[in-house]
């Protein structure tokens, strides 16, 4: 079931129960748990209702969790699972397993608590009482044997329970539920009806167990919404009017619609607008005279205005209490969201936010960047994928260390206190999750390098994409044997299939990356399937840690003579790294950098991808190569498109996001800074920055939004491709443009692209590399 006002609320096919999140993100409730039964396939969403009679729930001092299970009398405990972790209270966050330092030569995919809880007891009965507490903590107790007093809130869990594998049938179908202590026996006689009810026989195979569009969101209730009568009698209703087809008639739909709208909070609820420090004066339209410029361009004035005003829709704060209601981790200062679907706050993504902030002059908003990943990076000693729960274990490419770098060259006397203190201490904590368990030890060419790689360990699939990365299991592995493949045995977590369970370390692997997903990763342009991301060295994610190195050892430079081995120690390993990037990852045949297979022992070269050419955005040159040479090579790629400049290069049409046509505005900024500061190629740099901005630009005036990504064929089209429609918003994209307009201003609406021809770019590169052939020579 979906729950919107869209009017597709419906049980599908009674051979297809089950769950599907159509987009990560999505899952608003507690947590999604992976508990075993005879296998491990329970998809779990917690709907919270608020409910205003104090007095009637205060009674409520338990969970009577009942299930039933046939043919078997095993049953499998609910193990721990992280209830309230908050960075805005002493809540216990050991979360984060020490086990993670897995070697690259050891068995790969081990059991990581922070993913999979699972536990057996053959002894356990089939009716149990399961408490739990506010602030629970990580123990190895298999039950949580905690009371809590609920006060004036209570929830109810619905799990769909597909039992009894060994027949390969899917016997029983219940809903378990919290029950109030004083409507027990009342409720106890609704529950037994309503599992007699709900019994559903499944005769297929897993595959068509698991259903689309159950239930994306969890969501919680108004004030003076139903009582726990009128919600018994609203599950009660709903039954008998189950079709013999399993699809609720569309009676059965506006009821559900209308029992939605009534009770029940939008998605965002937790979350409330921040208030905002910009110092400019809205009303009397002086938003540009923030950025230091006269800009007299009217259509880039519009543009300024409406990036502006976005900081005020973006900047959000905590609004819950009950930390352990939410998958979303509290942190106690405000924070800017990407925008659309994406309610959290993201790792790499607020690098460019961060970008914005400053030229906005948003200083305020700025600090709590830097003061919400020190408070996250001492709490868990690395910074996830984005403030979900379900996101431990995974990370984004580690850009702390360079925001740090961006707020102390802004603003020394505003920034350096907190960038070479708090933010210096939690900047080794950042490099050391990474150089611990990221980097590998290499060997090529009888010679041994340390390279870092995205790499989470992991054999099960992403809680807030269960049923995509289930489905792409299958669709790759059924194909082995058909409907007779063995899923007890990926269930059972049986050692035989680690291998081939494997896919999901490298889905989440990639999910760390930032490029998720991309034929870059794929052995097979066409198969998601054949992802093999956990082999590759990848030539950004190494570059960008060369600069923490570099960084690092700059920072401690800054603090004096007390510190200069450790400066020394961060300027080595810098050296270190440069030489594995120029042996292992420079590709002589190509003239470039690229991405090293250490599987397949050969470089992912089959086209450009945009991280090909980071190592000069860093610095890294490679002896006797011209860097204009390198940009010649990719000529068309970074300076052909009208729309900006794309992830990779051109093929037949990818149905990733992090391929051609998309272009991103990460990228465009990286390539910008780098012609300005890097080559001093102003013309160039402008006629970069020029390209997306006038697509951005167009794009403003048609449908006034700025999107995640843009397409580089044509001005005003958003991207496309990927696991969800395009977003609106957007954070990165408002901080990229907004730094572009602060330093073009008027002239990124002039004619630079329409003087710079492709044939004027393709002689000036052949100058300059003929000038720079003959520094070399001599």
């Amino acid at each position: 079931m979906k729950i919107n006002k869209n009017k597709n609320l419906y049980f599908h096919n009674k051979n297809e129960i089950g769950c599907k999140c159509q987009h990560p993100n999505k899952l608003e409730s507690l947590y999604v748990k992976n508990i075993n039964f005879l296998f491990r396939i329970l998809y779990f969403v917690k709907i919270i209702f608020y409910y205003n009679s104090i007095s009637q729930m205060s009674v409520l001092k338990n969970i009577n969790l009942v299930w039933a299970m046939n043919n078997t009398n095993e049953i499998h405990k609910l193990n721990n699972v992280p209830m309230n972790i908050s960075l805005n209270s002493k809540t216990d966050t050991n979360y984060v397993e020490d086990d993670i330092k897995e070697n690259i030569n050891k068995k790969e995919y081990e059991k990581y608590n922070s993913e999979i809880f699972t536990s057996s007891d053959d002894n356990v009965s089939s009716n149990m009482n399961i408490y739990f507490k506010e602030n629970i903590s990580f123990s190895d107790q298999k039950i949580v044997d905690c009371v809590t007093q609920f006060d004036n809130y209570f929830s109810v869990e619905v799990i769909m329970v597909l039992e009894n594998f060994r027949t390969k049938k899917f016997n029983n179908i219940f809903i378990a539920q919290l029950v109030p202590k004083d409507n027990e026996k009342e409720f106890q006689q609704k529950f037994q009806q309503l599992k007699e009810q709900i019994k559903i026989i499944i005769n297929k195979s897993l595959k068509n167990a698991i259903s689309k569009n159950v239930l994306t969101d969890s969501i919680k209730l108004k004030d003076n919404s139903s009582t726990m009568r009128q919600m018994i009698d609203f599950l009660d209703c709903l039954i008998p009017n189950y079709s013999k087809d399993g699809i609720i008639g569309d009676e059965i739909k506006k009821l559900v619609d209308e029992f939605i709208e009534q009770n029940f909070h939008l998605p965002s609820f937790y979350l409330k607008n921040a208030a905002i420090d910009i110092v400019y004066d809205l009303e009397n339209n002086k938003e540009d005279e923030i950025l230091g410029g006269d800009i007299q361009n009217r259509e880039i004035k519009n543009m300024i205005s409406g990036l502006l005003h976005r900081w005020k829709d973006l900047y959000k704060r905590c609004n819950y209490q009950r930390n352990n209601y939410f998958t979303l981790i509290n942190i106690k200062n405000p924070f800017i969201v990407p925008g659309g679907i994406f309610r959290e706050y993201y790792y790499w993504d607020t690098y460019w936010v961060l970008e914005g902030l400053l030229v906005s002059k948003c200083y305020d908003m700025a600090m709590n960047v830097l003061k919400n990943f020190i408070d996250i990076l001492n709490a868990l000693k690395y910074i996830p994928n984005g403030t979900r729960k379900y996101f431990y274990n995974r990370s984004q490419p580690p850009y702390f260390i360079s925001m740090l770098k961006k707020a102390y060259d802004h603003d020394r006397e505003l920034f350096g206190e907190i960038v070479l203190g708090e933010g210096l201490k939690a900047a080794e904590i950042e490099y050391e999750f990474w150089d611990k368990n990221r980097t590998f030890e290499v060997r090529k060419n009888g010679k041994k390098y340390k390279a870092t790689f995205y790499r989470v360990m992991t054999n099960f699939l992403r809680p807030e994409s269960y049923h995509h990365d289930f489905m792409l299991f299958c669709n790759k592995h059924l194909k082995k044997d058909g409907e007779s493949f063995n899923f007890k045995k990926f269930f059972d977590d049986d050692d035989s299939i680690l291998g081939e369970r494997k896919l999901f370390s490298n889905i989440k692997s990639a999910c760390e990356s930032g490029w998720d997903f991309s034929t870059r990763w794929l052995h097979d342009d066409n198969d998601l399937g054949s992802i093999q991301i956990l082999y590759q060295i990848p030539v950004d994610l190494n570059s960008l840690m060369y600069d923490n190195e570099i960084t690092l050892s700059h920072f401690y430079n800054e603090k004096g003579n007390g510190y200069k081995n450790k400066s020394e120690l961060f300027k080595n390993a810098a050296t270190r790294r440069r030489k594995m990037i120029n042996d292992l990852l420079w590709n002589e045949n190509k003239g470039c950098w690229n991405d090293y297979n250490i599987k397949e022992k050969n470089f992912v070269e089959k086209r450009f991808y945009f991280s090909n050419i980071t190592p000069l955005f860093y610095g890294i040159n490679k002896e006797g190569v011209s860097p204009y040479k390198i940009l010649k090579l990719y000529q068309k790629e970074l300076f052909g498109y009208v729309g900006g400049v794309p992830a990779s290069g051109k093929f037949n049409q990818s149905i990733h996001q992090w391929d051609y046509p998309n272009c991103w505005a990460p990228h465009q900024e990286m390539l910008v800074t780098y012609l300005l500061k890097g080559l001093n190629e102003k013309n160039l740099a402008l006629h970069v920055a020029s390209r997306f901005f006038k697509n951005a630009q167009q794009a403003f005036k048609l449908k006034h939004s700025f999107f995640e990504k843009y397409s580089c064929k044509e001005e005003g089209k958003e991207g496309g491709g990927g696991e969800y429609v395009i977003q609106l918003g957007f954070g990165w994209t408002n901080g990229v443009l907004l730094k572009f307009i602060k330093e073009f201003g008027d002239k990124l609406d002039g004619d630079i692209t329409e003087r710079l021809t492709e044939r004027k770019i393709d002689e000036y590169l052949e100058e300059k590399i003929h000038k720079e052939n003959k520094i070399f020579k001599y």
